[in-house]
């Protein structure tokens, strides 16, 4: 069961909108999550581009969801920060948060 599910507006690029953002990293989603699955809603009219936030990751790495698709990201040490923008437009993103971080 999820803790938090929404469904969240996604600026264009170059834009970027915080998807989830924990509480220790700036964020008002309280702690680092074990497991989230992010969805570009099915009426998004255009795909989303996420990428989770971490210094050890290259600049610009990024994974491209079409409408109704969704990706499953899991991380034994917490996920803390995924940033998100609009691919050729302004879309539309699902957050479910199904785990938090113990």
């Amino acid at each position: 069961m999820a803790r938090r599910s929404s469904s969240i507006a996604v600026a264009d690029n170059p834009a970027v909108t915080d998807l989830f953002r924990a509480s220790d990293v700036g964020g008002s989603d309280g702690a680092a999550a074990s497991s989230i699955v992010v969805t570009c809603a099915a009426a998004s009219l255009f795909p989303i581009a996420f990428r989770v936030e971490d210094p050890a990751d290259p600049i610009g790495e990024s994974f491209t969801l079409a409408p109704g698709a969704s990706m499953p990201l899991a991380d034994r040490l917490g996920i803390k920060w995924i940033t998100a923008s609009g691919v050729g437009g302004a879309g539309i993103a699902e957050v479910s948060v199904v785990a938090s971080h113990r």
